[in-house]
């Protein structure tokens, strides 16, 4: 009978702490989809009152208006995000919540700040938006190399908004150093351009963050396009900058598009290489055991 009682005790502590921590997910789940809200709220009422962009000088480094449109597919991505982590902790979600709503505050901080003409605090809040993406990319450890429900549903609105967010904070300090009357020139975009251009690399290289590099792609093209004839580009156009960002633009472009093909062409012969010969065995039911000095690395899967 005590043995009884002591097991329905540990039985009913189970529950009670399996209960609490599903309460808790619960909460912090709704606390990641409240703050996303939240997010697009105070996006929603700086774009009807007008106040998203300061009257701040314009640089070489500034993209055509029509560029800022990413935003749409960036709060779509994140919109994904969110429905996911509200129904599964997929992946890294789990762990990395707090750092997902801390993105979501710095982007709205900025706007708020930005609305206040306070150029140079919205710089550091900006640069401060980058850094914790960059730690949320890190600690989520973003790639594509091997697929998964991950690389759908998760990665890409951190990989993203990451870029952007990058090309918009040198895009901010460029134009508010010109409104203290530092001229930067187009010399100065053209090195920011191939900054973002290596920072791309990198990312396509160990990561396959194909989002990362279109989302850089679509930044350099609005650069080339305000640089070009008939735009409303308030300085003298640079046709070097224009170039070289259309250039750089479709370079990182094919070698996201090669990187892709090599890695679908590995992964066709890699499944081909382990199925082929377990295949073969099957039919001829047998399975051959070579012998130690003669090893098939094509049967050591099967």
């Amino acid at each position: 009978e005590h043995g009884d009682n002591r097991l329905h005790c540990e039985r009913s502590g189970s529950q009670g702490v399996e209960g609490l921590s599903m309460g808790v997910t619960t909460l912090v789940r709704t606390v990641v989809a409240a703050a996303f809200v939240g997010m697009l709220l105070v996006n929603y009422k700086y774009a009807t009152e007008g106040q998203f962009q300061q009257q701040l000088g314009s640089s070489y480094v500034d993209p055509d208006p029509i560029t800022f449109s990413v935003w749409g597919i960036i709060y779509l991505l994140w919109l994904i995000l969110v429905v996911t982590q509200s129904v599964s902790d997929l992946g890294s979600v789990a762990t990395n919540r707090p750092l997902i709503v801390a993105v979501f505050g710095c982007n709205a901080l900025w706007l708020f700040v930005n609305a206040q003409e306070l150029p140079w605090l919205a710089v550091w809040v900006l640069a401060t938006y980058a850094y914790v993406l960059s730690v949320l990319y890190k600690r989520m450890e973003v790639s594509y190399v091997n697929g998964g429900l991950q690389g759908l549903l998760v990665f890409p609105a951190v990989s993203a908004n990451l870029a952007w967010a990058i090309v918009a904070a040198a895009v901010n300090f460029s134009d508010t150093v010109v409104t203290e009357g530092w001229q930067t020139g187009d010399q100065w975009a053209i090195g920011i351009v191939g900054v973002a251009t290596i920072l791309a690399v990198v990312k396509l290289v160990y990561n396959l963050d194909v989002f990362y590099v279109a989302v850089t792609c679509w930044a350099f093209l609005g650069i080339h396009r305000y640089q070009k004839p008939g735009s409303d580009f308030p300085m003298e156009q640079s046709q070097q900058l224009s170039d070289i960002a259309a250039g750089l633009a479709i370079g990182l472009a094919a070698l996201a598009g090669l990187a892709l093909v090599g890695r679908l062409v590995y992964a066709v012969f890699d499944t081909r290489r382990v199925q082929i010969p377990c295949a073969y065995q099957v039919v001829l039911r047998k399975r051959q055991q070579p012998s130690e000095g003669l090893k098939n690395p094509l049967l050591e899967n099967c």
